[in-house]
């Protein structure tokens, strides 16, 4: 009610002088609660700002930490049409679900070389082992790398093929890594990179 009031009172002092029997004490009364409402709207203001750069801190900027984690709880998604949940870390493992591209999900563990499982949990509480290939990032986020040597940017995730060149960053480049690929056991982050988005190989980034 109070917020109420003093805005109300603000609204009228742009359009509207003190009235015309507001003389002597009443007219600086008057004006004392424009003064009031006034300075009320401008801290509401103030405050409302200090919220919006608080939550940005803590949410948007903090999911790109230069350790490539996340303080957001449910921090992933899956970038397949399906992805099978399963028992155990094996492909030949009995499937518990599957579960649609864009389903947000949180990493409670990995498992085998490089990783490449991951034992998830998605919001609605179904829990089993996914291939790490098919997670990535939540939209309009990455994890930071940086490059341990000048590295080449590719098109398709294979060093051995000239054709795909994109370009070349410089060693301490900064990245941002979009999503991963294992191809023969080597990992392989597709990046935001000052040349262009693109495949980069793990073994020359940092994070």
């Amino acid at each position: 009610m109070k917020k109420f009031l003093c805005v109300m009172v603000l609204i009228s002092s742009l359009f509207f002088s003190a009235p015309a029997y507001c003389d002597g004490i009443t007219g600086f009364l008057w004006d004392l609660a424009v003064d009031a409402a006034i300075g009320y709207a401008k801290n509401l203001a103030i405050d409302y700002a200090k919220e919006v750069i608080t939550d940005y801190l803590n949410g948007d900027a903090s999911q790109n930490s230069a350790s490539g984690t996340y303080d957001s709880y449910w921090d992933r998604r899956v970038v397949a049409e399906k992805l099978s949940l399963r028992e155990q870390p094996d492909r030949k493992s009995t499937p518990i679900t599957q579960i649609n591209f864009d389903t947000v999900l949180h990493i409670h563990q990995t498992s085998g070389e490089n990783s490449l499982w991951s034992y998830v949990e998605t919001k609605d509480g179904l829990k089993g082992w996914a291939s790490s290939d098919y997670i990535a990032p939540l939209k309009g986020y990455g994890m930071k790398g940086t490059a341990t040597g000048d590295l080449n940017v590719r098109m398709t995730p294979e060093a051995n093929s000239p054709w795909n060149m994109i370009g070349i960053i410089k060693k301490d480049s900064e990245i941002l890594i979009l999503r991963r690929w294992t191809v023969k056991n080597r990992i392989w982050y597709y990046a935001q990179t000052s040349v262009g988005n693109g495949w980069v190989s793990s073994k020359y980034i940092k994070n």
